[in-house]
């Protein structure tokens, strides 16, 4: 059944409402993460040229930015181990090294360090955990362009209902998975994506839940991905919960930032004063020459003197000029200065940002 033809699409706290407006909150999430992800890449928005110029010298401005926000992420994320797991349950003498080896035997080495690097550079990311087919413990991590979660206000590291939204490509199908407590919703839309489609935008109208298909006899025909998730409730008396872990650097999620973000203006100025110090370079190594008191015409034939064929800048060119000209040759700008400021302003961003400039 299509989502939009559910009942309770409008009603607070159903699963159609749940949906909606975490796919709402992931498209904002998606924008900013994305920007995030490729400052971190080295795809940095361009120093600012004029929209004349843009085209012409996008190669050349291009290389004029230095990727400062991998040197303060990985300054941290290097230096991040999990030592060990401590566990809440009393009495319990070997919990805490049981608890540590069910994390080694779940790649635990794997999904922390990714974890780190998303939260690090995105500003957040999520852990989903589950079983696999086989009723081993599975850890995943995951992108936050692809995962959101609506969390508890009193506990923002307790998720009240989340969301993956991605493209299937054994299925050729965008697939939504709704995460509550205990229990799982999926649906789906037939899909076959196209080369540079990997964006998946969510419709109530074109995705369908998908349910258990039972027939007029009430035989199962279909079963469906959607159901409790046993295993959550299987040895605790806690109440349900939603198997995805948010990880933020900040008080929340709404309030997450990258580890670099704060000093985004200070990487900005240096990639613009980088640029200006290769223009200068660039300009300075073709010099500008005049001549005072050339003629126009030749005074023999009358006929105007083309000088581009007379002046050329072959190294074996002679040119020979009457006894009166002057030569005038533009200067060289010492660019020591720029260089010294520059390294000032590097050294300024690691000390604001604490990451060690070797």
């Amino acid at each position: 059944m299509a989502i939009a033809n559910d009942s309770d699409l409008n009603t607070p706290y159903s699963d159609g409402w749940w949906l909606v407006r975490l796919y709402e909150q992931l498209r904002e999430q998606q924008k900013r993460c994305k920007a995030l992800r490729d400052r971190y890449e080295g795809d940095a928005p361009l120093p600012f040229v004029s929209d004349i110029q843009k085209t012409a010298v996008k190669w050349f401005v291009s290389k004029s930015r230095t990727n400062y926000e991998r040197i303060i992420v990985d300054a941290v994320l290097s230096r991040l181990r999990i030592r060990g797991i401590r566990t809440a349950v009393d009495d319990d003498e070997g919990g805490d090294a049981e608890a540590f080896q069910t994390w080694k035997k779940a790649r635990g080495k794997l999904f922390t360090l990714d974890v780190h690097e998303m939260l690090l550079s995105e500003s957040m990311s999520f852990l989903i955990v589950g079983k696999d087919t086989q009723g081993r413990l599975l850890v995943t991590a995951e992108d936050p362009e692809l995962v959101t979660a609506i969390c508890d206000p009193a506990d923002p590291y307790r998720a009240l209902a989340a969301l993956k939204l991605f493209h299937d490509d054994v299925q050729q199908a965008d697939v939504a998975y709704l995460y509550l407590p205990g229990r799982l919703r999926v649906a789906k839309k037939p899909r076959k994506r196209m080369p540079g489609s990997a964006d998946v935008r969510f419709n109530p109208r074109a995705f369908d839940w998908d349910d258990d298909i039972v027939n007029d006899a009430g035989e199962l025909v279909y079963e469906g991905a959607s159901g409790p998730i046993d295993w959550l409730q299987e040895t605790t008396d806690l109440p349900a919960a939603v198997p995805v872990i948010p990880f933020f650097n900040g008080r929340d999620l709404a309030h997450a930032r990258a580890y670099f973000e704060p000093f985004l203006p200070h990487i900005d100025r240096l990639n613009q004063q980088m640029l200006q110090r290769m223009t200068i370079a660039t300009i300075q190594a073709f010099k500008q020459r005049a001549f005072k008191g050339l003629p126009k015409t030749d005074p023999d034939t009358g006929e105007l003197i083309d000088y581009d064929q007379i002046f050329t800048t072959d190294p074996g060119a002679v040119w020979n000029i009457p006894e009166t000209v002057e030569i005038w040759e533009s200067g060289a700008v010492d660019t020591g200065p720029l260089v010294n400021s520059y390294r000032d302003d590097v050294k300024d961003l690691f000390a604001v940002s604490g990451t060690p400039g070797y």
